[in-house]
């Protein structure tokens, strides 16, 4: 005996699911680079390998760094980052992180850089604040350890 196989028949809300994967996907975990209302040139992802090694490999157009971590280590993505020149207090820069890494193209000069990690199952939103002073030479680097899950759960 033969059987034939059917294919499953194609419906419009199939190419509506398809399409909608396609395009979100794709820039679900893309780098994001732009120019902040002041001027502000910034680069921000690193959710995978491959996009730090490209953001590694662009950081000597930034003076700031920052990463976004938990406590435990792991890396977090959409945090909320304001950048205050100091002591004016005029923001700079206002982006949501795309992945742990944001960099910036900042003057020389003071600043304050206030992150925002969104609320999770356990706990509130948390804004942790820091002061940096941005100088000539290489890319300073600021890590903002937020108390959020790590990835096993601590």
């Amino acid at each position: 005996m033969t059987q034939t196989r059917h294919p499953l028949p194609w419906r419009p809300a199939h190419a509506v699911v398809a399409l909608t994967l396609a395009a979100w996907l794709p820039g679900a975990f893309a780098l994001d680079s732009g120019t902040s209302a002041s001027g502000i040139a910034y680069l921000s992802g690193g959710a995978g390998a491959d996009e730090r090694q490209e953001m590694q490999a662009q950081q000597g157009r930034y003076s700031l760094w920052l990463t976004a971590a938990a406590k435990g280590g792991a890396f977090l993505a959409d945090v909320d980052v304001r950048v205050t020149s100091r002591p004016a207090g005029a923001t700079v820069l206002e982006h949501r992180m795309t992945g742990p890494w944001l960099y910036a193209a900042l003057p020389a000069g003071d600043y304050v850089v206030e992150a925002t990690a969104d609320a999770d199952a356990r706990r509130p939103a948390q804004t942790l604040r820091a002061n940096v002073s941005i100088a000539s030479g290489p890319a300073r680097q600021l890590v903002l350890h937020f108390d959020r899950r790590d990835v096993d759960g601590n």
